[in-house]
């Protein structure tokens, strides 16, 4: 078994907390380097070496040492990943999007609430 440290196992233990909300559909914890320490679902440690570098030029193309990290987000029609960094560590959460379902309103209409009614 390979020894981790306090900080690492406090991350999967977080990962896996996360992996227990339905929306969630993966999670991947990299060092800064790319190097993977956990995943499950539907990233895996191959995904770990592109988001590594993702974060690194997202980093570099914010030159003001005041602000927080940038958080990066990919976004498909049903999902998105969610990228960042906390220190030395990087975390990817895949997460599924809420299906757009019209709302069905008392008189059994299915307009949305942004709609101008007359």
């Amino acid at each position: 078994m390979q020894n981790v440290s306090p900080l690492e196992e406090s991350f999967r233990t977080s990962a896996q907390e996360l992996m227990a909300q339905t929306d969630v559909k993966g999670v991947l914890c990299m060092d800064e380097r790319g190097q993977p320490f956990f995943h499950d679902g539907t990233l895996t440690e191959n995904s770990a070496a592109i988001l590594s570098q993702l974060v690194q030029i997202s980093s570099s193309i914010n030159t003001n040492p005041d602000s927080p990290t940038p958080i990066i987000t990919l976004m498909s029609a049903n999902s998105k990943v969610i990228v960042a960094r906390n220190t030395s560590i990087i975390v990817a959460v895949h997460r599924s999007l809420p299906s757009a379902t019209p709302e069905i309103h008392e008189n059994g209409d299915d307009q949305d609430d942004d709609s101008i009614h007359s």
